[in-house]
């Protein structure tokens, strides 16, 4: 009896010490013991910074410093439709690269000067025109950062991709929790043009950690770095080990896919838009809570994003995505019928699972099914994210004329839903995978 006793809890305290290495693993023990992962961490944290001090605040500065109206907002966003070109493009330019690196640089610096050019403009169309010359490159930034993190942990024959994007895009989400902090603070002392030269500042100063970053790779990509049936191989075996299935994605399916992960990433651009509505003119709160509560959905995607990482390299990639798309419909719906503000603090915490699958996850569930090579699925799936904006921005106009705040968050909770059964009928039925 004691025997088994014995051997149950030796058992036991050997399945948590399993479970705590691999939720160490998840929160970037190993990979950021890399030092080129480190620099990556940081300059991906300060862009965070960068990004969310001034765009969640943007609606605002339209509505009070340019007039604009709820109508007006979704356009400002759809101008940046060229994003996806601009993506694919430099995506092909940096292949022929040795190093993603450069390309980065560029797209952190023409943001920043896009940023000092928002703090000058007088009028809604002149916030347009930066937006469409300088802010497209949004995505480009996104992409690299995971090509040239690729390209390092592949480098240093790191074997954990997932937890190592998602420790990435962990700091990422630190970087947005402090942004909308900072904004708020300097808008309220300042005003909003500050905050726009404070914006330009930080994606200067996110650069200098990048020059840490010396991964390279060969020069017109051998078949282990740009796409030969080797490397798709190899990811397709990682894909099979994690619970993705026998069968992987050809350029088809491919294609419907990242269509589909573009639409719900345009979900997040409809609420970027009007959720500051919905906080200061529909519930007549103060910015000051809306910096709060923006803060507090990207302090819980800091450790949902590793602690997720390291579920699904435990359970399997697909049932966190699953389980992230379910909370994401179900925040949209609470948006819905919010009528306190208590009720979109609790849509931040759901959102933020939400956020790590859509945005984290989803990109290994892309990479590791596609059989094609690796820079051509990143491409894919960060062209698919900076599509997005420009549809979320016109998705909510539509919206926003058709429904109001806050009815109009019905259609990204729709949105979700369809993709959830999309995605369930065809892992099911293996519609768009190509036999192996």
């Amino acid at each position: 009896m004691h025997g088994r006793s014995l051997a149950g809890a030796v058992g036991s305290m050997t399945r948590a010490t399993r479970i705590k290495s691999r939720l160490a693993q998840g929160l970037g023990g190993p990979t950021l013991r890399i030092p080129e992962v480190r620099s990556l961490y940081v300059a991906y944290t300060v862009l965070g910074v960068a990004a969310s001090t001034a765009l969640p605040l943007i609606p605002l500065f339209l509505t009070e410093e340019l007039r604009a109206s709820g109508n007006d907002i979704g356009l400002f966003m759809s101008t940046r439709l060229i994003s996806p070109v601009l993506v694919v493009a430099t995506g092909v330019l940096a292949r022929r690269m040795r190093s993603s690196r450069p390309v980065l640089l560029a797209a952190a610096l023409w943001t920043s000067v896009g940023w000092f050019m928002m703090a000058t403009v007088h009028g809604l169309a002149q916030a347009m025109v930066v937006s469409l010359v300088f802010f497209g490159l949004s995505g480009v930034l996104n992409a690299q950062f995971a090509v040239l993190l690729h390209d390092v942990v592949e480098h240093a024959a790191e074997q954990q991709s997932v937890a190592a994007m998602t420790t990435l895009r962990g700091g990422f989400a630190l970087g947005t929790a402090i942004g909308p902090l900072l904004g708020t603070a300097v808008i309220a002392t300042v005003g909003f043009r500050a905050n726009c030269v404070v914006a330009a500042a930080l994606f200067a100063l996110g650069t200098l950690p990048l020059f840490r970053v010396k991964a390279t790779r060969p020069v017109a990509s051998s078949a282990k770095t740009s796409g030969g049936t080797g490397n798709a191989d190899a990811q397709h075996r990682q894909g099979e080990e994690r619970g993705l299935g026998a069968q992987g994605y050809g350029p088809f399916g491919l294609a419907v896919m990242v269509t589909g992960i573009a639409l719900v990433m345009s979900c997040s651009s409809v609420k970027t838009a009007y959720l500051p509505l919905q906080v200061v003119d529909g519930l007549h709160s103060s910015t000051t809570v809306l910096g709060v509560l923006l803060a507090l959905g990207t302090v819980v995607e800091v450790i949902a994003f590793p602690v997720m990482g390291a579920l699904a390299e435990r359970l399997g990639i697909p049932r966190v995505l699953w389980a992230s798309l379910l909370a994401g419909a179900a925040g949209y719906a609470l948006m819905a019928v919010a009528g306190d503000l208590w009720v979109l603090v609790v849509v931040q915490f759901l959102h933020a699972a939400s956020t790590v699958g859509v945005f984290g996850i989803s990109v290994s569930y892309v990479l590791e099914r596609s059989r094609t090579d690796a820079h051509a699925a990143h491409s894919a799936f960060f062209a698919a994210q900076g599509i997005s904006t420009p549809v979320g921005g016109l998705l909510g106009s539509f919206a926003f004329v058709a429904y109001g705040i806050p009815d109009l968050f019905w259609v990204p909770a729709a949105i979700y839903v369809a993709f959830l059964l999309v995605l369930t009928v065809e892992a099911r039925a293996g519609l768009l995978a190509r036999p192996t």
